[in-house]
């Protein structure tokens, strides 16, 4: 067997890895794909804010939320989290669970009621992996 190393690697050099990879996943939870979904938060016109997720199964993956930065700390990020906990609610979903570098963000999840289930400490020079849940 030979091992190629790959610096920057294009599309078709890990496509076969890819696909391999997903093609196992998808036989182990009967072909089900995750269903994604974007919030997007407009003001004027302008975006300046929103959310990423996917649901698979019964959670609500919530991959990012951002708010623009001369709108945070006005209540934003709260009222994309609760677009984004309703739609969980619509889907039949019992927990929506995320992970962050962001200090700043694990507040905001603290105080929308997430849990944390655990910390990676020191995951990238000078920060920590947050884990957090939230039951539904």
């Amino acid at each position: 067997m030979d091992v190629t190393r790959i610096e920057d690697p294009k599309t078709d050099d890990s496509k076969a890895i890819d696909d391999g990879v997903m093609e196992y996943g998808l036989s182990q939870v009967n072909g089900v794909l995750p269903k994604k979904w974007a919030f997007v938060a407009k003001e004027e016109g302008e975006v300046i804010g929103g959310a990423t997720g996917r649901v698979h199964f019964s959670q609500f993956y919530l991959d990012n939320l951002w708010v623009k930065e001369n709108h945070r700390s006005k209540g934003y990020g709260t009222r994309i989290h609760s677009a984004v906990m309703s739609c969980a609610k619509e889907q039949g979903c019992k927990r929506i669970q995320l992970n962050t570098l962001n200090k700043k963000a694990v507040g905001l999840y603290r105080r929308l009621n997430y849990e944390t289930v655990a910390v990676i400490e020191g995951y990238v020079d000078g920060f920590n992996l947050y884990y957090m849940a939230k039951q539904i």
